[in-house]
């Protein structure tokens, strides 16, 4: 892939697509910056470079349509504050302009933020999106002069602004992008042994490929999260490195043990203190591990202790640590443990789908775009 330091964006419109598909919070408004957060490095080295405009484009939610709800003015507000904690503009003002007759809702309203940065309305407005429409992405393409990808999170996706896009104008990979890749790919090759892989989560299909890829490659596989329930009642036998928990909490918060019995009458929503130390046993030789998956129900208070625990042990720990997923980064960052980790990645099932061998459509169309045989299998 060429990135975005071999790009000349010198007075030209940059097409900027990022993940700012953030959590929304009880008032409507982005709930975690995280992911703006990571997207500074690469919006510090354009603004350098001093390109005519940053075009941001983002999804936002999951809508189907033009919906009042997901209007992109909360995200916009979101990075307005912190590039202006970053002292990357002067205000935090955002101004909207409506387009009336447009060809797509993508284009009918624009937040600007400060003199060089504007964003465009939600991606998942226009049907086209994700059909990876030639369509729409020569109707974006009209609006720069080049594009940069920092969308790792959402890479996996075969859509316009992911993929078409680079079929009609030189594309670059960002550097958080650039990062993501750099940083995973070691897990797929040669690990420093013991590694050990943690799995939690409530989404058992997105997991067990993850789970089938790394018992090749794993010295032990600890696993939490409803993922445990739905693997062990299903399990007819052992499964060689595979390590379960052996006890957890109730939804009354009561001490039960982790059987089939108890499982298939009670389920349980946190890993109970017996776990706790088995895996911190487990974990304490690891020179390497990768985390996927909170290992209890960690959006309700009564249920984070496990995880919590498990994300404190493993950044005191002397080894390469890496982080992936949504709900598990969030756990390290209510913790303010990121900086405690080697890697703290926001691909979320990109990474996953990455870590497996996939290739990521996104990827694929950069290396293409540069003349480039895929090499992201």
């Amino acid at each position: 892939m060429r990135t975005v330091r071999n790009a000349n964006v010198a007075n030209k419109k940059v097409l900027y697509r990022a993940d700012y598909n953030l959590p929304v919070g009880k008032n409507g408004e982005p709930s975690d910056d995280a992911r703006v957060l990571a997207t500074i490095p690469t919006l510090e080295w354009l603004l350098r470079h001093k390109p005519a405009q940053i075009i941001i484009l983002t999804h936002w939610g999951r809508p189907k349509k033009t919906d009042a709800k997901w209007r992109l003015a909360p995200v916009a507000r979101a990075i307005a504050r912190i590039l202006k904690s970053k002292k990357m503009v002067s205000s935090e003002r955002v101004m909207t302009k409506d387009f009336h007759g447009t060809d797509s809702p993508i284009l009918s309203r624009r937040y600007y933020i400060g003199r060089s940065i504007t964003l465009l309305e939600n991606l998942r407005f226009d049907k086209l999106e994700e059909k990876n429409s030639p369509k729409l992405a020569k109707l974006l393409a009209r609006e720069g002069d080049l594009y940069v990808n920092d969308a790792f999170a959402s890479s996996h996706r075969a859509h316009a602004s992911l993929v078409a896009i680079t079929k009609v104008m030189p594309s670059f990979a960002g550097l958080l992008l650039t990062s993501e890749v750099r940083q995973l790919e070691p897990l797929l090759a040669k690990q420093e042994k013991p590694f050990i892989v943690v799995i939690g989560g409530a989404k058992i299909a997105d997991k067990i490929p993850i789970i089938n890829h790394f018992r090749s490659k794993a010295d032990t596989i600890l696993i939490g999260g409803k993922t445990s329930i739905d693997y062990y009642l299903a399990m007819t036998e052992p499964v060689e490195k595979l390590v379960f928990p052996t006890d957890g909490t109730d939804a009354k918060g009561r001490l039960q043990t982790f059987d089939k019995v108890t499982l298939s009458k009670n389920p349980l929503f946190d890993i109970g203190p017996d776990t706790i130390m088995r895996f911190k046993s487990i974990l304490k030789n690891a020179q390497t591990v990768f985390w996927n998956g909170p290992l209890g129900l960690v959006e309700d208070k009564k249920f984070f202790h496990g995880s919590y625990e498990i994300a404190r042990f493993i950044a005191n720990l002397r080894a390469t640590t890496i982080v992936s997923g949504g709900d598990t980064v969030a756990v390290v960052d209510k913790l303010n443990l990121r900086d405690r980790f080697s890697f703290v990645s926001t691909g979320g099932g990109a990474a996953s789908e990455y870590l497996i061998g996939k290739k990521l459509p996104g990827l694929v169309a950069l290396e293409e775009n540069a003349g480039l045989k895929s090499k992201t299998a």
